[in-house]
């Protein structure tokens, strides 16, 4: 069984600090989920942040914008916060695969969203000003965040973090190869998701 949510407040897997998410520029994101309806309200599927003086904070958020369809990130820099959503709808009922890469040593950059394997068009809601904040421990959140204190309905099926931005193939690749998780060079966080039970296959 995975990882599954009720699209509630407060619900969450906290995994502490990891030294090795904290502090990254660039990044890559790559999850499956599973949806159980396109999502009634903002919510988190994957948060990391700090409460310490830098104040870390990214996070990836399901019905962006007050859109059910909508998938999105924001990133805290010390001037106005980077807030990124997918252009059109994407997210739907059932299974979706969404990976976003993003590099924020600078401003200006603009991350690239992927759906289904497959780059989307990026609305930049809010453009970032400043330099990213970025802390050397950090806390991991799946599900329910500190910013947007709601979880997915569904399942999280697998999550794969990356210290590095991932190439456009290698994201089709991901998408092709199904719930795999792709243990490519820059891998820093992949949870186990999954549980068996007794008469499982």
């Amino acid at each position: 069984m995975a990882v599954s949510f009720t699209g509630s407040a407060g619900q969450y897997i906290d995994y502490g600090n990891l030294s090795n998410t904290a502090g990254l520029s660039q990044k890559s994101l790559l999850m499956w989920l599973y949806l159980d309806s396109t999502p009634a309200a903002t919510e988190t599927l994957f948060e990391i942040y700090s409460a310490s003086s830098t104040n870390e904070l990214f996070f990836a958020v399901a019905n962006y914008g007050a859109d059910a369809g909508k998938f999105g990130i924001g990133q805290r820099f010390t001037g106005t916060d980077g807030e990124f959503r997918t252009t059109n709808d994407v997210l739907t009922a059932g299974v979706n695969c969404v990976c976003v890469t993003y590099d924020a040593g600078s401003s200006a950059n603009v991350p690239v969203m992927y759906y289904a394997g497959a780059s989307v068009a990026v609305t930049t809601s809010a453009a970032p000003t400043g330099s990213a904040e970025l802390s050397t421990a950090s806390t991991v959140r799946i599900g329910a965040g500190q910013f947007i204190n709601r979880s997915p309905s569904g399942r999280i099926l697998s999550l794969a973090y990356y210290n590095r931005i991932l190439s456009a193939s290698e994201i089709s690749d991901a998408y092709n190869s199904r719930l795999a998780v792709p243990s490519w060079r820059g891998l820093v966080f992949a949870p186990q998701l999954w549980t068996v039970k007794d008469g499982d296959a």
